[in-house]
């Protein structure tokens, strides 16, 4: 039963948002005075903006002009309100939806004021009378030169102290008759207001079906064939179609009525769609053949037959009822399919989906069941609509992200890889490189001579256990972290020495002297890796020194850090270059360089709490490795 409470939960908040919304936002609730018997009176209200809603004198089967009622012609038939029916049977299916009727009111307001009335969609036809005056007229009413024109206007005239409105309507082809939209009153300002926060309205509900629509099919289409992409491309197309009547019914002069066909079939298709998508993100499995089967009993039983509606009233009743069912059987589909998964399934998505769908529902049963026609914000079944909308917008739109990040992460990854493997490729030729010096002193017979055979022999030994070392590193290196480090305490002065025994060959061919002073102090770091950072200074000092010169390493220690400095006499580095050494890649070498020394060395300084700094001048170059006291 807990699982179900959120079901629950969601129906009342429904609930209460629809009745909330068919209160305050319904053009039946919101005049402060209401007709009585034809006529209403708003000489003394406070109000801009009325709508002309109930108690309108009824004139069924009868075109009559101002004379004519005033000469007494014509029987009212009854008062009503409007949109109490959609046709002018009057609620009796023994009667036609197609016909002519007159509609009458009486405005008392103030005398010598400018007023405007926004007039709606008017089915099919209508001649608009104020105050005995042929004001407005849309096609033709007379039945022998019937012809429809369907547009929402705004009329303009000078009140009077009494204000006679008479309508004259015609309808043979349409499956709505007369008047079933109630007419705004007020002065010019407040009817723009109210046209323009409509059309604001409306126009943000369809930018994101819109965007998110073509954003979805193209991924649809070109990305790969998801089947919730394709779905939700659908839902918001259909919404669009659906959505949009207001907007173009404003500013397309409509002969066919393909516009309101266009938006029945949205209103359907709509439905059908969500029930599909919701299906899906419930991970409900329904078999392509009963997605194409379902889509095409739709579109035969409903569809079609509003581009071919005849005239008879069988016709546009059986399609009514059948719009009815597929509601209810789509209806209760959705909640079938919410009600099985949710038991086995939870989380914050999953109930924000129940929520929403559950608006859409009863939004949907909810719009026909009140006296309700929205003012600003639209039909529930729209609102509840783009909120289904909005919830997979954001769904997507953070899948979408969260893909791209790891698409990103996966390129960086790759690249840290590349990156890696050119690393330990660079620090590779440092032993490799003093292993070729030592192969060629034994090939050369200088060795022999001077008695270190079996010396090169083990520096040869220590430098391919260096060489084993460092491809070992490569495989246990984590490239999220910088580098793990494996500390140990140990002599510095040690460490450089063991390090001029390695290069003593080098030293050797450049005829070059290696000076070694200063204070020894243990220090705890990762020898083999800072092994890696002073060959590489040390391979560079080599390389650029002057033959017949001396290179020194000096080791310093003062309150806050340890200092090795090594320094060599030759070319200088020039001061363009001086903040470009570090970058990875950059190199002033010609030949086989990569360029990743100097950036291997600032990486490890810095994963032993340190830095390196350099001083070039005077046909003198040190670097200074410093590693900050804890």
């Amino acid at each position: 039963m807990k699982k179900y409470r959120i079901i629950i939960f969601s129906f009342l908040l429904s609930l209460g948002f629809n009745i909330f919304l068919h209160h305050f936002d319904n053009k039946y609730t919101y005049n402060d005075y209401d007709a009585l018997c034809g006529v209403v009176d708003y000489s003394s209200s406070s109000q801009e903006l009325h709508f002309l809603t109930s108690q309108w004198e009824f004139y069924n089967h009868q075109l009559l002009t101002p004379e004519m009622i005033g000469d007494g012609q014509g029987v009212m038939t009854r008062y009503i309100d409007i949109g109490q029916f959609g046709g002018f049977e009057l609620g009796n299916q023994d009667e036609s939806p197609h016909g002519q009727a007159t509609y009458r009111l009486r405005i008392y307001d103030k005398p010598q004021q400018v007023m405007t009335m926004q007039l709606p969609e008017i089915y099919s036809a209508y001649s608009l009378y104020v105050n005995g005056e042929l004001l407005y007229k849309s096609g033709e009413v007379e039945k022998q030169n019937y012809q429809p024109f369907i547009l929402s206007t705004d009329i303009t005239f000078t009140t009077q102290e009494c204000n006679e409105m008479i309508i004259q309507v015609s309808d043979y082809d349409h499956y709505y008759s007369g008047m079933i939209y109630p007419i705004a009153y007020g002065n010019n300002q407040s009817i723009h207001i109210y046209e323009t926060i409509q059309t604001l309205i409306k126009g943000l509900q369809s930018f994101l079906p819109l965007i998110m629509g073509l954003i979805c099919l193209i991924s649809y289409l070109f990305v790969g064939r998801k089947a919730r992409d394709g779905y939700f491309s659908l839902v918001c197309m259909s919404y669009l179609m659906y959505i949009l009547y207001a907007i173009i019914h404003l500013l397309i002069k409509d002969k066919t009525l393909l516009w309101y066909r266009i938006e029945d079939v949205g209103y359907y298709l709509l439905i059908y769609f969500i029930t599909l998508l919701i299906a899906y993100q419930y991970d409900y499995h329904i078999h392509r053949k009963q997605i194409i089967c379902g889509l095409f009993i739709i579109v035969i039983s409903l569809i079609v037959p509003t581009f071919f509606i005849l005239n008879h009233v069988f016709v546009i009743y059986l399609l009514s009822y059948i719009g009815l069912f597929y509601k209810c059987l789509l209806s209760f589909i959705m909640i079938y399919i919410i009600m099985k998964n949710l038991y086995n399934q939870g989380g914050l998505f999953l109930n924000l989906l129940t929520c929403f769908s559950v608006f859409f529902i009863v939004s949907l049963h909810m719009d026909n069941k009140f006296w309700y026609e929205p003012i600003y914000l639209g039909w529930g079944t729209e609102i509840a609509g783009f909120c289904v909308i909005t919830y997979f917008s954001v769904i997507m739109i953070h899948e979408k992200i969260e893909l791209y990040k790891g698409y990103q992460f996966i390129q960086k990854s790759k690249e840290d890889i590349q990156d890696y493997i050119y690393d330990v490729a660079h620090d590779l030729k440092a032993p490799a490189s003093a292993l070729n010096g030592y192969i060629e002193l034994l090939n050369s017979g200088i060795a022999k001579k001077q008695n270190k055979e079996d010396y090169l022999l083990k520096q040869m030994e220590k430098k391919i256990h260096i060489l084993s070392k460092r491809v070992s590193l490569l495989q246990t290196l984590d490239l999220e972290k910088d580098f793990v480090l494996e500390k140990e305490y140990l002599s510095i002065l040690s460490l450089i020495n063991e390090l001029k025994e390695k290069y003593d060959v080098h030293l050797i061919k450049k005829d070059l002297t290696l000076d070694v002073f200063g204070k020894d102090f243990y220090i705890s770091v990762d020898k083999e890796k800072l092994n890696i950072c002073l060959e590489n200074i040390l391979m560079n000092a080599i390389e650029y020194s002057d033959p017949h010169t001396t290179l020194v390493i000096e080791t310093k220690e003062n309150e806050t850090c340890y200092e090795i400095i090594i320094t060599n006499q030759g070319q200088t580095i020039p001061k363009k270059d001086l903040s470009l050494i570090w970058e990875r890649g950059y190199t002033s070498k010609e030949g086989d360089h990569s360029g990743l020394g100097l950036s291997i060395c600032q990486k490890i300084m810095k994963a032993h709490m340190g830095e390196i700094e350099v001083i070039s001048d005077n046909h003198q170059t040190s670097f200074i490795l410093k590693m900050i006291k804890k």
